[in-house]
């Protein structure tokens, strides 16, 4: 319940900046791409807590570097720093939904 509840929130606020700034597909997309490109080996990373964020963030920026649009790489920052990143696949399906 606590999961779908953060996934939902973190969801929400993503959308509503990607209506303000009118780039709700583009926000779409690159999220798509992020969860398309999730692997098994990519979620080991994320998980380990031995890995600093800094090289989490280097990962990332490596597996998608300009693929994804700004707001989508400062998104991913929040959910790294917030210790969110986990609820990536949640908080996916909760804006799909929202679109």
């Amino acid at each position: 319940m606590l999961a779908k509840t953060i996934s939902k929130k973190y969801a929400t606020a993503l959308f509503e900046t990607a209506v303000a700034d009118n780039k709700t597909l583009q926000v779409k997309d690159s999220l798509s791409l992020i969860k398309n490109r999730l692997t098994p080996d990519v979620m080991k990373i994320i998980k380990a807590p031995n890995v600093l964020n800094k090289e989490k963030k280097t990962v990332f920026e490596k597996l998608y570097g300009q693929e994804i649009i700004g707001e989508v790489k400062n998104f991913l920052n929040i959910l790294l720093d917030k210790k969110r990143i986990l609820f990536f696949d949640d908080i996916y399906r909760a804006y799909i939904g929202l679109y």
